[in-house]
């Protein structure tokens, strides 16, 4: 919902304590413009269940681009990360 109020142009939202973090992590790996694309399903949906799911789609493909455009960069490493994975283990 904060990713939506802030693509609504909302600058200062309220919420309790221990939801910050969270938030916080939200709205940092998300850009402006995915935020409006967000409010603006929302905005055109016909209920609030449809604004939500229509969010909550726009916030699932835009975490799949990520991942994708993540493992892209971590593939030259795979052959490390495996060492890496090992020493954590111990």
């Amino acid at each position: 919902m904060a990713l939506v109020l802030v693509g609504l142009g909302v600058s200062s939202l309220s919420m309790a304590p221990s939801k910050v973090a969270a938030v916080r992590a939200a709205l940092r790996l998300h850009d402006f413009e995915t935020c409006k694309q967000m409010a603006n399903y929302a905005v055109d949906a016909v209920s609030a269940k449809e604004a939500r799911d229509a969010a909550l789609d726009k916030l699932r493909g835009s975490a799949a681009v990520k991942v994708a455009r993540l493992e892209e960069k971590l593939e030259p490493f795979e052959k490390d990360s495996a060492f890496f994975f090992d020493v954590v283990k111990m």
